[in-house]
């Protein structure tokens, strides 16, 4: 088990989806970041490819804009 946190009700709970909604009840706390290092080098490389696929749907859209504009 690699993450797991102690919800405002004291249940324990396992799911990684509900880490990233921690908000004033809870707060993630690293315990151990024994490979976290590769883990977090696969994770911005995967964020940086999705951003560069927002770019470029984002310059389409705006190149698509222009070319009605000046028709």
């Amino acid at each position: 088990m690699s993450r797991v946190y102690l919800d405002g009700d004291l249940v324990l709970v396992t799911r990684g989806d509900v880490l990233a909604a921690s908000n004033e009840g809870g707060r993630v706390v690293v315990v151990s970041a024994e490979g976290t290092s590769q883990g977090l080098d696969k994770y911005i490389s995967k964020l940086q490819q999705e951003k560069a696929k927002a770019d470029a749907e984002i310059e389409r859209k705006f190149q698509a804009a222009l070319k009605l504009l000046k028709n």
